[in-house]
């Protein structure tokens, strides 16, 4: 079984130019490695979050009731679904 090779604390506080350099190859194994993914994010959020805060501040400030608030609450986080199917309500009648 061969030894990974790790970088102590003391190691890396020695400046680069102060450490001994030898030519002996160090195998290293990458087996734990995950392979890299890169995630993009889209203008699309930064739209929902102001769309979710908006969402809040309008179904919040009409309830006049506990129950009327925690439902607005849920209203905003899923506001798009209310969009979409209003649209579709609104096509269907042409």
């Amino acid at each position: 079984m061969e030894r990974e090779s790790r970088i102590t604390i003391k190691q890396a506080i020695i400046p680069y130019g102060a450490r001994k350099m030898s030519t002996e190859l160090i195998p290293t194994e990458h087996k734990h490695q995950q392979p890299m993914a890169f995630h993009r994010r889209s203008g699309s959020d930064a739209v929902y979050g102001i769309g979710l805060v908006g969402a809040w501040v309008y179904y919040l400030r009409r309830a006049t009731t506990l129950r009327q608030g925690v439902e607005g609450f849920f209203k905003g986080l899923v506001w798009p679904a209310f969009l979409v199917y209003e649209l579709f309500v609104f096509l269907k009648k042409d």
